[in-house]
């Protein structure tokens, strides 16, 4: 069984079945995209098995330089920077990624934005200072922001920013992508029994050796007694989002690190919500965008997706609310188990 938990424990030597020819089974761990990225893959030789391992994660680094708006001399910080001007050309990765938010920022009438940056800088600086903004310096963050503001050209692979001073935030998308990337490196270079976790993103390959699919835990915590799941993943993904992430409290109010773009705030619904797709591209964006969803809309949006079954888990309150689960048609098809048994 995999969990995040047993991800993080993986031990780095590999683990023999009996058998002289037998698979290893291979496991490593480092940080990437301001997580802890971790790989468990079944490989026939240890050197070789490592080998793309290694690889995987130097693919992994190569989009964070290029994904992340942390760091000042990635791309997507220069198109921040010189998009406004005049259409930027980017990589087909970065090209891709906004393509895909688009797409789904257009579906939901830009209830998934990735130009929600001002509101991702503002809100940080709300945590770390414990008090809500201003409604003017809100309603400033705000006016910078909108999905129709941003340009895309196929032909000519440029993206321009059509609202002077937006900021784009990947956050919701990028380590989904991450890892659909990991997987593809894997399998090319002949391990395709892999299993890549980005934070809440879980990218699953071909099933280990005498498994029907890969075991994972989706645990989202103490918090949501009665939430934990058994599933069974082939060749899917998984992501899980919530307030139970990142989550903090000012005047009494919890706040998730999820910013709702109708009112530029963390959101305070508390709920923990799983999405299992054919990528996790996919399932990082629909699960993100699934959370800012009243849970019967959330599995009503996520059921008109060919392929993607999803959970939405409410936990219990205080004010004596029991605790519940709705679940997509599809989302029991990878239930191996559930509650905390």
């Amino acid at each position: 069984m995999i969990s995040r938990r047993a991800l993080l424990a993986a031990p780095l030597a590999p683990l023999l079945l009996r058998g002289a020819n037998a698979p290893l089974k291979l496991a490593h761990a480092q940080p990437c995209m301001g997580t802890m990225f971790r790989v468990v893959a079944w490989a026939r030789d240890e050197e070789a098995g490592y080998r793309a391992i290694h690889s995987a994660f130097a693919r992994a680094n190569e989009l964070d330089a290029k994904l992340s708006d942390y760091k000042p001399q990635s791309e997507l910080s220069d198109l921040m920077r010189e998009g406004f001007a005049k259409p930027f050309p980017v990589s087909e990765d970065l090209f891709r990624v906004v393509e895909a938010a688009q797409r789904l920022a257009e579906e939901t009438d830009g209830l998934f934005d990735i130009s929600i940056g001002p509101l991702s800088r503002l809100w940080r600086e709300c945590r770390n200072s414990g008090s809500l903004p201003a409604p003017d310096v809100l309603r400033e963050a705000r006016s910078r922001v909108g999905y129709r503001h941003i340009v895309l050209d196929r032909k000519t692979r440029c993206i321009r920013l059509a609202r002077d001073g937006m900021q784009l935030d990947l956050g919701g998308i990028a380590k989904g992508f991450a890892a659909d990337a990991m997987r593809t490196v894997l399998a090319k270079a002949g391990v395709p029994a892999s299993m890549v976790a980005s934070g809440g993103d879980i990218a699953a390959g071909s099933a280990p050796p005498n498994a029907r699919g890969w075991a994972v835990e989706l645990d989202p915590g103490e918090e949501f007694p009665g939430a934990k799941v058994l599933l069974s993943l082939r060749s899917r993904a998984v992501s899980t989002s919530g307030a139970h992430r990142q989550h903090f409290t000012i005047d009494g109010v919890t706040y998730s690190h999820i910013i709702d773009p109708r009112t530029g705030l963390g959101l305070t619904r508390q709920t923990a919500v799983s999405v299992v797709a054919p990528s996790a591209t996919q399932t990082d964006a629909l699960a993100t965008t699934a959370s800012l969803m009243e849970p019967s809309a959330a599995i009503a949006f996520l059921s008109r997706h060919g392929g993607v079954g999803g959970r939405v888990f409410l936990p219990p309150t205080a004010e004596g609310r029991i605790a519940e689960t709705r679940s997509t048609r599809g989302f029991a098809e990878y239930l191996v188990r559930s509650g905390n048994r």
